[in-house]
């Protein structure tokens, strides 16, 4: 939403696996968005080659300017406004898309932890917070020594 910058809805549609309730159901969540709002759309692998005309009409509504299923294992990303413009859109074996938006965005709270993008998985299984970046180095010996000499007496 770009009035409260808050994300304010997500899901995801298995457009392969039942391609005729997945496209409705990607039609009416997006046909329910009120313009101007955010829309990120990212396919790896297999399923857009399964839309149907209300899943492009929907897609189109968010600036998307595909006029037909994808092809098998085709990659697609958008980035789009309800009622405008893509922002960014690419189809391929491999995506990626990236653009300005007209709002900042303020993503879901984690309770204080780091978010799960933010966080490492150890062999056991278990999620720790990144691990800093490390201490810049110190000058060398001689720049050390210039640093804490007085500046000579006129």
């Amino acid at each position: 939403n770009t009035d409260s910058e808050q994300v304010v809805f997500r899901n995801t549609y298995d457009i392969w696996g039942d391609p005729q309730v997945e496209n409705a159901r990607f039609a009416s969540d997006l046909a329910a968005l009120p313009d101007g709002h955010v829309v990120l759309v990212a396919l790896k692998d297999s399923g857009m080659e399964n839309l149907d005309e209300s899943g492009i009409a929907a897609l189109k509504e968010i600036g998307a300017s595909i006029s037909g299923p994808l092809g098998v294992r085709e990659g697609y990303a958008l980035i789009g406004l309800k009622g405008g413009p893509a922002l960014a859109e690419r189809r391929g074996l491999k995506v990626e898309v990236e653009a300005a938006l007209p709002c900042s965005v303020i993503g879901p709270s984690f309770g204080g932890t780091p978010p799960p993008w933010e966080q490492r998985v150890t062999p056991a299984g278990t999620a720790t917070p990144p691990t800093p970046p490390p201490p810049s180095p110190s000058p060398p010996p001689a720049q050390q020594q210039q640093q804490q000499q007085p500046p000579a007496a006129p």
